[in-house]
């Protein structure tokens, strides 16, 4: 029996998909052109801007503020076909009305576009679409059906905060208790039988969406095999599935007309799992690698997560152990909490080509074993070595195989003899490493360690942390002075990220106005001393604030100055500057 619990859709959206205020802002997509939007008409007008020569008109329209977008939406068809283009450039699918209400009209354009041979009779609001985002609200979904996630706790809870309230009688709880699961039952069959079916409709119908780019997938619900079916069919390019789940094993098959057609996708983000219900009976390997399979001749960069489902386990079907498939165009690959039952996966992924590459080559012995293999990447620059502990014999061989890197970071908190061999090899094989970011789990940085890091004169940034790395509570008590002495010897220096440091007035969490400005005062004092040093430096962060160089009013000397007033965390921009891709 199929899957149909809503209730994930209730409730409150999850931590892990969060990003800190440095990385929060979205860009949206630039908007067609409007010979494009328009596919191939001739303006309508007569205005002398539709005369104009389209690349100057879209020029002139981007620059055009968007509150004014309505008003020329009523000018007349052309005008609202270039306002169309810049406000449905990006859509978001999040079961409010307005979003029925455009999956109304889609779905009409499509019904008109298959009897008028691919063409709408006036210009569509399908050809304005290039990015999809299906993100459920919980407060559509709860207003639409009158449902709510703690509603039959309510109930309870009512009764026991009010001793002398007469409780329920029996027939009254069950009639209740009968009427919440019936709304239950339809809101779930409103859902998966009409308004993902609706959706997948729209996906499976390449000319309805002709220049959709993007789908990002954000509801964390089961999907059925028309939906996968349904997405080589239509013509993005770049694809996010987060935390889908199924509930059997299956793999993408396409019509017998497209069966050697290949998916034209450049970038895949990937967590595909099993539903809660059956993680120990079934397996998404079916299902992943056909996906795989079918962009594999295209595909430029891959982010590959599991989820919660840990007992799932992947490997090439029988079909696709074919020595010819690789993916000659791979560029970026990041390998999450991926269990693989054999190496073949990583035998056709990892070649000649990629340029980073984020893994935790513990997570089982199938990766130690590959890792192990001394394998040599000739491309790779960037190295991300991501992993929840480590020990400190752990080997290194795959770095040094790898000396031509140009970035490395470890991404989480690592032993100090560790560190301490890693920095022996970096200082004497890696003559074009420009970035470095590396974890300390003890909460100090030795001063060996910062002698060795000295010495990789070819740096250009660096970030380096030390102690607790999550909540408030900060433990790495920085001796600045001992920074600045070792990393003042590294020629090519512009940026430096300081993360996690703690200060002897206190903890960083937020305190009152006085003890902010004390701190941020601390700040700037010790970046000065910082550009001092290093006359070249372009960027600091330290004490959880962003600050740049410059020279006011004609004073030689550089002076810094806040990015942002206040305080941020920074861990994604952070991570960004200092990690790898991904899709």
């Amino acid at each position: 029996m199929a899957n149909r619990d809503i209730t994930a859709l209730l409730m409150p959206p999850s931590l892990f998909n969060h990003e800190d205020d440095s990385g929060s802002d979205v860009i949206p997509p630039l908007p067609l052109a409007f010979d494009r939007v328009n596919e191939g008409r001739a303006p309508s007008s007569g205005s002398p801007l539709f005369k104009l020569p389209f690349e100057i008109l879209d020029v002139i329209f981007q620059n055009i503020d968007s509150s004014t977008l309505p008003n020329l939406a009523l000018v007349n068809r052309d005008c609202r076909q270039l306002a169309r283009s810049r406000q449905f450039a990006s859509v978001c699918l999040n079961y409010s009305n307005s979003t029925r209400d455009l999956i109304d009209l889609l779905s009409k354009e499509g019904e008109e576009r298959t009897t008028h041979g691919g063409l709408t009779h006036l210009p569509s609001l399908g050809a304005c679409i290039r990015r999809i985002t299906v993100a459920t609200h919980r407060g559509w979904v709860s207003v639409r059906h009158n449902i709510r996630l703690d509603e039959g706790l309510n109930h309870r809870v009512t009764v026991a905060s009010h001793p002398g309230s007469v409780p329920l009688s029996h027939n009254i709880r069950v009639d209740v208790e009968f009427a919440r699961k019936k709304r239950m039952a339809d809101a779930s069959a409103m859902f998966f039988d009409t308004y993902l079916p609706a959706i997948t409709n729209l996906l499976a119908n390449r000319n309805t969406l002709p220049h959709l780019e993007l789908l990002d997938w954000e509801d964390s619900i089961v999907l059925p095999p028309s939906f996968f079916n349904a997405l080589p069919l239509s013509s993005m390019k770049h694809l996010k599935l987060f935390r889908v789940e199924v509930e059997h094993e299956f793999a993408i098959e396409l019509p017998k007309a497209l069966a050697t057609q290949r998916w034209q996708l450049r970038t895949l983000f990937l967590e595909v799992m099993p539903s809660v219900d059956r993680q120990r009976e079934i397996t998404t390997s079916s299902l992943c690698t056909s996906i795989l399979r079918l962009c594999a001749p295209t595909l430029e960069s891959l982010t590959w997560e599991s989820g919660i489902a840990r007992s799932d386990s992947i490997t090439l079907a029988a079909e696709a152990r074919d020595p010819k498939l690789c993916f000659p165009y791979l560029r970026d690959l990041k390998l999450g909490d991926v269990k693989l039952r054999d190496h073949s996966i990583l035998d056709a992924l990892v070649q000649d080509g990629l340029r980073s590459f984020e893994v935790d080559t513990t997570r089982n012995p199938i990766r130690a074993g590959f890792f192990r293999k001394h394998r040599t990447i000739p491309s790779l620059e960037t190295f991300v070595w991501s992993y929840p502990r480590i020990p400190s014999t752990h080997s290194l061989e795959f770095l040094r195989a790898n000396t031509h890197l140009s970035k490395f970071s470890l991404e989480r908190r690592a032993p100090a003899e560790l560190l301490e061999r890693l920095l022996s090899i970096l200082s004497t094989s890696f003559s074009m490493l420009k970035s470095l970011s590396l974890v300390w789990e003890s909460t100090s940085i030795p001063e060996s360690a910062l002698e060795l890091i000295s010495t990789l004169k070819s740096l250009e940034q660096v970030h380096l942390s030390a102690g607790q790395q999550s909540g408030w509570k900060c433990d790495w008590v920085i001796d600045h002075e001992s920074m600045r002495k070792y990393l003042e010897k590294l020629p090519c220096l512009r940026k430096i990220a300081l993360g996690r440091d703690f200060y002897c007035s206190g903890p960083i969490y937020h305190r009152d106005q006085v003890w902010e400005g004390k701190h941020r005062a601390c700040v700037k004092a010790e970046a000065t001393q910082y550009v001092i040093a290093m006359p070249k430096l372009e960027w600091l962060y330290v004490g959880e604030y962003c600050l740049g160089f410059a020279n006011f009013q004609g004073i030689t000397e550089k002076e810094p100055y806040l990015l942002f007033e206040d305080r941020h965390i920074c861990w994604t921009m952070v991570r960004r500057m200092f990690g790898g891709k991904s899709a």
